[in-house]
């Protein structure tokens, strides 16, 4: 049965738990597919950062990374913008261009935590990129199409 097959009005349900398919662990190509400013439970400031993480080149899953401003996640986020090339590694006085980060590519490693009973995937760590990359230019707002050409290789 192919799982976004339809159902009818009268079909039988036959399963009362959520069916999907997991990101396996290691090292992925990501983009950013979207970010949101939020705020933590302990009501910081939070970069709700949804990642585009893919597999293979026909195959990605979503997966979210939330990325509250504190001090003790100072490390996370200076990762997160060195993987995207935005910052470069050392550069103790960047100022996070959070308005920037939509459309761009980085590489994370995966992996997989147990959360009440059940397995998630999660992001391990940012990672640099292997070649430096060019600071992109001051953003020009494009949303991605189908069409668009990846910026990286698998």
């Amino acid at each position: 049965m192919n799982e976004n097959e339809f159902l009818d009005w009268d079909s039988e349900i036959t399963t009362d738990e959520p069916v999907f398919e997991m990101i396996s662990e290691g090292d992925h190509p990501f983009i950013v597919a979207n970010f949101e400013k939020s705020r933590s439970k302990a009501g910081a400031p939070m970069a709700v950062v949804t990642l585009a993480v893919f597999e293979d080149k026909n195959t990605s899953f979503e997966v979210r990374e939330f990325l509250p401003l504190m001090k003790k996640m100072e490390w996370k986020i200076s990762r997160f913008f060195i993987s995207l090339g935005l910052k470069e590694k050392g550069d103790e006085h960047y100022k996070p261009e959070w308005d920037r980060i939509r459309n761009q590519s980085g590489v994370l490693r995966i992996k997989h935590e147990e959360y009440n009973g059940k397995m998630y995937p999660k992001v391990d760590e940012f990672l640099e990129p292997s070649e430096p990359k060019k600071k992109a230019p001051a953003k020009k707002k494009e949303e991605p199409t189908e069409d668009m050409d990846m910026p990286f290789e698998f």
